[in-house]
């Protein structure tokens, strides 16, 4: 279902490898913000700040295929709100390794929101608000 997306990314990234997931923490903050910037250290080094990009059509869309594309020529990650994420690597294992960072990233950020950790440096718990 998520051809159009893989092809568009390969075309547009030149990666090697692509791991389409649907990691529950980094979705659960796509609801509520533009873009996941990690809080903590292995995020930030890793990642630096995930794209969250928005469709009317989610699930095999022109409109995520080029979207994605375009975002992942600069992120090694992007996540498609209240979807699922793409990440591009040389190999599936580093795509996988970005995948799994992202998640525990996301995961992290909201054990801190709901400490009411700090809050002032990035914005809510490593987000921006819409």
């Amino acid at each position: 279902m998520e051809l159009p997306a893989h092809l568009a990314i390969y075309e547009g990234t030149g990666a090697g490898a692509i791991v389409h997931a649907h990691p529950a923490s980094a979705i659960a903050l796509s609801f509520v913000t533009d873009r996941i910037v990690p809080m903590d250290s292995e995020g930030a080094i890793i990642l630096r700040e995930v794209p969250v990009i928005r469709a009317r059509q989610l699930v095999g869309s022109a409109a995520v295929a080029r979207k994605a594309a375009a975002s992942l020529s600069d992120h090694r990650i992007v996540v498609v709100a209240t979807h699922g994420s793409f990440a591009v690597g040389r190999t599936l294992e580093e795509a996988l390794s970005v995948t799994t960072t992202l998640e525990m990233s996301a995961r992290i950020a909201l054990m801190v929101r709901a400490l009411g950790g700090p809050l002032g440096r990035r914005g809510a718990a490593g987000t921006r608000q819409r």
